[in-house]
């Protein structure tokens, strides 16, 4: 409930506009002698609404005393709720300033000390050239494997030659292609890399295939 519907809930009647209705309503419905013969039946009437009215006033005070005692309370729960949401984030400040203290690159000692930040830059660092190095590793070792295979298949099926003998090394092609593909797109930073392992891939295929020839000229 708004503090305006409180207020108005609050305020006291309007005396003044009421005896103005009042005098307003005896002087339309009482306009000769003869009428005042209903005036006896009027007061019953009008008193028995009073007391109605009466009633539902102190009804009505009871539920608006209830509700202001509720609408305080929740007031107060909202400020204490408010100023505990205050408090943490003035603590969550405190400690996000000291963890930024902490990150930061100083001093120590008299000496330069890496701080846990540097510390974890170097980590991930490290940690991104062993996986590169761990990638390129197993880039070699399948191109090594296809190209073993290529040549054990050649030999086993030397004296019927047919397109399948030749699957092993067509796989080696394509795997080849495929790093080719996609040492194309590596960044700047590893681009030297990435040719040196094209480089090494396409010396493995050239060799396979030469060592095909061999054993088929054999």
């Amino acid at each position: 409930m708004t503090s305006v519907q409180i207020q108005t809930l609050l305020a006291p009647p309007d005396t003044p506009k009421a005896n103005q209705k009042s005098v307003a309503f005896l002087d339309n419905r009482f306009q000769s002698l003869d009428d005042l013969d209903e005036l006896e039946t009027l007061v019953l009437v009008a008193q028995h609404r009073n007391d109605n009215l009466q009633a539902k006033l102190s009804s009505s005070w009871s539920n608006i005393t209830a509700l202001l005692a509720d609408s305080r309370v929740s007031a107060e729960s909202h400020l204490h709720t408010a100023q505990e949401l205050s408090l943490l984030r003035h603590s969550l400040t405190d400690e996000l300033s000291d963890l930024s203290q902490e990150l930061i690159s100083t001093l120590s000692e008299g000496e330069g000390k890496s701080t846990l930040l540097e510390d974890i830059e170097t980590l991930h660092r490290n940690l991104k050239e062993l996986q590169s190095v761990k990638g390129y590793v197993q880039v070699i070792e399948q191109a090594l494997k296809l190209s073993e295979r290529s040549a054990a298949q050649i030999r086993s099926s030397k004296l019927s030659i047919s397109a399948s003998s030749l699957s092993e090394y067509q796989a080696l092609q394509a795997f080849v292609m495929k790093v080719l593909e996609a040492c194309s797109k590596v960044e700047d930073g590893s681009i030297d890399q990435a040719l040196n392992l094209v480089l090494f891939l396409e010396n493995i295929r050239e060799m396979t295939w030469t060592n095909i020839q061999g054993t088929l000229s054999g």
